[in-house]
């Protein structure tokens, strides 16, 4: 009994069902991300499972499509999906739904996207922004092909004691990069202004927290699904319309 209730007990993968042991172990970050407190460092997992290896990052997001949008539920109506830089369990998990037309893009033409104006329904785009120099071409390539009623998962590692976000040009050899930055392909390290940059984009932003979202998500205390410890995922529509046929109103 004590055993169900602790923290980690019989943890899960929700992508493969396979068990996942979660660790939390820090150590594994660059010095730069630990010392301002990143919560989520992006692509580098806290908790990757043993069994698939998909990231923390990946089962949140599978998580959110799978129990707060219709994405996976077979009778709802065709969608299309923009994965960029896709992450490869997850986008296997997309690509193994019929009704969904999974589209994927590398980062590097994330600014110039080849897709026509408002027809894809969500973009997938994690870790990501941090490495594009125009974000702002880049945020305006999302919006415009976002549908108006569309969602857009903005994930990037973000500083949670800087007050604006880090940025140098002049900082060009993977040595300085990864001392400011974390790493040596980011750009930018983003603070506490993230949704904030987001919304000068033209974007609705909304955080969603996973630990208020009940068992699906894994609860707050057992957190079944090894999810990184207060880390928000960022929502972001080109409008302030409600995602599309969404089943649950989104935790505030």
């Amino acid at each position: 009994m004590l055993k169900e209730l602790l923290p980690g007990a019989h943890t899960i993968c929700p992508i493969c069902n396979g068990e996942c042991y979660p660790t939390g172990d820090r150590s594994v970050l660059p010095r730069r991300l630990r010392d301002v407190k990143v919560l989520s460092p992006g692509r580098i997992p806290l908790n990757p499972c043993p069994s698939c290896g998909a990231t923390d990052d990946e089962r949140l997001i599978y998580l959110y499509l799978l129990h707060r949008t219709r994405a996976f539920e077979p009778t709802a109506p065709p969608l299309t999906v923009l994965h960029v830089e896709p992450e490869p369990r997850l986008h296997e998990a997309l690509r193994r739904v019929s009704r969904l037309s999974t589209q994927s893009v590398p980062a590097s033409q994330l600014v110039s996207l080849d897709i026509a104006e408002q027809s894809v329904d969500i973009v997938l785009c994690n870790d990501v922004l941090d490495r594009i120099r125009d974000e702002k071409a880049a945020l305006r390539s999302i919006r415009r092909v976002l549908r108006p009623d569309g969602l857009a998962l903005l994930q990037s590692a973000i500083s949670s004691t800087l007050p604006a976000t880090h940025e140098d040009a002049h900082l060009t050899t993977d040595t300085e990069r990864l001392k400011a930055f974390g790493s040596p392909l980011r750009v930018r390290l983003y603070g506490v202004d993230y949704a904030q940059r987001l919304e000068q984009a033209g974007f609705a932003v909304e955080r969603f927290r996973w630990w208020r979202g009940g068992r699906r998500f894994g609860g707050a205390l057992r957190n079944r699904y090894a999810l990184v410890r207060g880390e928000l995922l960022y929502l972001a529509r080109p409008s302030a319309s409600r995602l599309i046929d969404e089943k649950f109103s989104p935790a505030p």
